[in-house]
């Protein structure tokens, strides 16, 4: 067991220095288009109607647009819903939101740096900190950015740097789960699940992924690349380890042997 504890202490601190989630962007959306592509068996005749009824803006919401600087609006019905039509329209976004959390957790495509916008950003990645056993990241704002966005950028509490943590519940060969650190008061609030394989991000509100699912696409770095070189010298830590524990256990036995 001792032994054991030794070899996962030390892959734990020194392989997992080289793992990073860089430029990441999100997928959210890439995933709705292949869903509206494939057109869902959901969409049927009993629910048409959504699809001709007209949305107009209502009130102001209070925040503005990041991208475009205008006030957000909340929308509301032309025309209101009879009773059937809302529960059919929330049975309809039940096998939506079921259709699209499948498709988040298939989602496997590559990299694509085209969807990265970095303008904004000097540094933009996500690492381990193993004695912390936390993720950390980090975000560097441009001066031109900060320059750009000073009022909305006072009002979101961003500065020129910024960071966040997620504290390490489970690691496992594939993934890396942890809660966000609330950094008011240290509170656990959403769910983080690392992939190690394709070096996608899903953010929930809890683990089962009940609701409100987010996904980013990220460039990961310091796993593919160092596999097969990372593979040799664990085998040879591994055997060096192994010699170590059996010397010493055969020291202890000659010992016990002499003195009988």
């Amino acid at each position: 067991k001792k032994l054991l504890v030794i070899i996962i202490s030390i892959f734990f601190t020194t392989n997992s220095y080289a793992i990073k989630f860089e430029n990441c962007y999100d997928a959210n959306k890439l995933v709705q288009e292949k869903i509206d592509k494939i057109k869902p068996s959901s969409i049927s005749k009993k629910y048409e109607f959504l699809e001709k009824e007209k949305w107009v803006p209502w009130r102001e919401l209070g925040i503005t647009d990041l991208k475009t600087g205008e006030p957000l609006m909340e929308m509301k019905l032309e025309t209101p819903r009879t009773p059937e039509q809302e529960k059919l329209a929330k049975e309809h976004e039940q096998e939506k939101t079921k259709l699209f959390k499948q498709a988040l957790l298939d989602y496997k495509d590559k990299y694509r740096d085209k969807y990265y916008d970095g303008s904004s950003y000097e540094l933009d990645e996500w690492k381990i900190l193993p004695k912390s056993k936390r993720m950390q990241k980090t975000y560097i704002k441009t001066n031109e950015s900060l320059i750009k966005n000073e009022t909305l950028y006072k009002d979101l509490g961003i500065n020129k740097i910024n960071k966040y943590y997620v504290k390490i519940n489970l690691v496992t060969k594939g993934y890396i789960e942890g809660n966000l650190i609330d950094d008011r008061d240290g509170s656990l609030q959403d769910f983080f699940r690392f992939n190690l394989k394709n070096g996608t991000i899903i953010i929930s509100k809890d683990k089962s992924l009940s609701n409100n699912i987010f996904l980013e696409k990220c460039k990961l770095t310091g796993v593919k690349r160092e596999s097969h070189y990372l593979d040799y010298w664990w085998a040879v830590i591994l055997i060096i380890a192994i010699t170590f524990f059996i010397f010493t256990q055969s020291g202890k036995r000659l010992k016990q042997i002499r003195r009988k």
